[in-house]
Order: structure tokens, then C-alpha cells, then sequence
């Protein structure tokens, strides 16, 4: 059993909320960012019975305007 302090954490987005999508679009990164927040959500719980002294989180940064994001800027209004 791992008894040191550690945190774990991946950068998600927002879009990859089931509860929290309220207008479509960016299905491929919805999709992955929706992967990653369950992969997240499987491992805290299991890390809360098996490594007490870990913290494991997905925070979200929110949308940056990038020219990535520029196509997809219309979903996000």
C-alpha cells in the first residue's frame, strides 16, 4: 500500500460532462474528454479504499480561444 501523500491529477475540460452538455457539437473531443473524466472518477474511487493518503482530480481550465477552438467557438455561445 502506497502510505505517501501523492496527488493525481488530468486536465479535462467541461465538454466532457454528460449532465453538463447543453448544446451538442465537439463530438470526438467530448467523447475523449468524457473517457478521461470516468477513467478519473473509476480511479479515485478505487484509490480512496486503497491508497487513503491520494487525491486524484480533473480540473478544467475552461475554453481557451485558440484557432483549434475558433471552429467550434458557435457551441460554446
Amino acid at each position: 500500500m502506497h502510505k505517501e501523500p501523492a496527488v493525481l491529477a488530468n486536465i479535462s475540460a467541461r465538454v466532457g460532462s454528460i449532465g453538463d452538455n447543453q448544446l451538442g457539437c465537439w463530438y470526438s473531443y467530448r467523447a475523449s474528454k468524457s473517457a478521461l473524466n470516468m477513467l478519473t472518477r473509476t480511479l479515485a474511487l478505487e484509490w480512496q479504499r486503497r491508497h487513503p493518503n491520494a487525491i486524484v482530480v480533473a480540473p478544467h481550465p475552461g475554453t481557451t480561444a485558440t484557432d483549434l477552438s475558433a471552429p467550434f467557438r458557435q457551441c460554446s455561445a
